[in-house]
């Protein structure tokens, strides 16, 4: 078995999806939050795959109403938003000289300590925490980088540096705006430059000896082991519901038919050739010999509900949003130097993109606009994993690996 360990940032959670990169989502899994969690990390997000696998093709086939250019016009106010700041969106080519990501907000209350898998944050950017990030370390990203995202003042600049597959390139700043406008004036300004493939490109075996500390920071929807890829929310194709709506189904969903009385068979979709992890999914299929629902059924329930209520407590929008702040605002802090808009670059906004595009894009964005500031502050940070502790997760990780690849060779023989 690879231990490649590819992790996704949880696009598929974000807007109007379920393509959920492995990284990120692995490694809020995997995380050594309590005793015991690790060992079942890789069972749980296989399993988190074969239930949104499922339930999205099986009961969210509505796709939703086109929008109009009236409807564009109305406004929709989130649980955690104030209506003070509730304004119309005016379809134009241009955005406003004034917007609501630099109107500065009341200071609101503290939303409480965030999930433990905010911690990988801190090893995401742990490579440029001594020298911090330079003006030519970012511009050596441009070769790999399909898009660069430049904050100045509140405001969004784009510069599109290569084709993108679909609209990853779109959804991506879409959700950037978004969270300046739930977070206004708090996030320093950011120059970054985005790749938007399904596999890491910075490898970690590129920067040893004198070269450790000149690593290319670029964001990416992908990381693993063996790479140094800055770990983004991703963000899907598929057409379905925005997440915070598809995570309420889901909870439903889940509640129609008791496990106890559920076939106990499920099944995975995706392309193995995206990730070297998916090649193991592969080895669960059922076959002659082996019939893993069976042999394991009670455990495939415990791990079922335990992802089902990871998914439900730990990766609410509130959260993704807070994921990606915490993200920004420490790689912002580490720039060594003043961003400036790129020549050549693009300002977007609420009012230039909510009414491009096709008619079901519109109705995503619309119905996963964010209205206005949030009553509360981001969620506070937790401190880095000790080093030990970490280690100490990483061998015991590899280990059961090893053990799971002896009992493969044992059963083939």
């Amino acid at each position: 078995m690879e231990e490649e360990n590819i992790h996704h940032a949880n696009h598929g959670y974000l807007l109007h999806g379920a393509r959920i990169c492995s990284v990120f989502l692995s490694k809020m899994v995997e995380l050594p939050m309590k005793t015991g969690a690790p060992v079942r990390a890789s069972i749980i997000f296989f399993l988190i795959l074969l239930i949104g696998a499922f339930i999205s093709l099986h009961w969210f086939d509505v796709v939703p109403p086109a929008i109009s250019d009236i409807s564009l016009q109305k406004t929709i106010l989130p649980s955690n938003s104030s209506d003070t700041y509730l304004v119309r969106i005016n379809c134009s080519i241009t955005c406003p000289t004034h917007s609501l990501a630099t109107i500065k907000s009341d200071e609101s209350s503290s939303s409480g300590t965030c999930p433990e898998y905010f911690r990988w944050i801190h090893q995401d950017l742990n490579p440029w925490k001594e020298k911090g990030i330079t003006k030519e370390m970012v511009e050596s990203a441009r070769s790999k980088a399909h898009m660069r995202i430049v904050v100045v003042n509140g405001r969004v600049y784009w510069k599109k540096l290569r084709w993108v597959y679909q609209t990853r390139d779109v959804f991506n700043i879409w959700g950037i705006l978004q969270l300046l406008r739930l977070y206004p004036r708090k996030l320093p300004d950011l120059d970054i430059m985005f790749e938007c493939g399904d596999k890491p490109v910075i490898q970690k075996s590129d920067y040893s000896g004198s070269n450790a500390n000149n690593v290319t920071p670029i964001f990416h929807y992908c990381g693993s082991d063996s790479s140094l890829d800055i770990v983004f929310p991703d963000w899907p194709e598929l057409q379905i519901k925005p997440w915070e709506a598809l995570r309420k189904d889901l909870e439903a969903g889940n509640k129609r038919v008791k496990w106890i009385d559920r076939i106990p068979y499920a099944y995975w979709k995706g392309n193995p050739r995206v990730g070297l992890v998916r090649n193991e999914l592969l080895k669960c299929n059922l076959t002659d010999r082996h019939d893993w629902g069976a042999l394991i059924y009670d455990l495939v329930q415990e791990i079922g509900k335990a992802g089902s209520k990871f998914i439900q407590e730990e990766l609410k929008m509130k959260n993704v949003y807070d994921y990606m702040f915490h993200l920004l605002y420490g790689y912002g802090k580490l720039l060594k130097y003043k961003p400036t808009v790129p020549e050549g670059s693009v300002e977007v906004c609420l009012e230039t993109m909510a009414c491009s595009g096709p008619e079901l894009e519109k109705t995503f964005k619309m119905s996963s606009r964010v209205s206005g500031p949030a009553d509360t502050s981001p969620c506070t940070m937790p401190p880095p994993y000790d080093p030990t502790t970490l280690q100490s997760f990483l061998e015991r990780k590899s280990n059961l690996a090893k053990q799971v690849e002896r009992w493969e060779a044992s059963e083939n023989r």
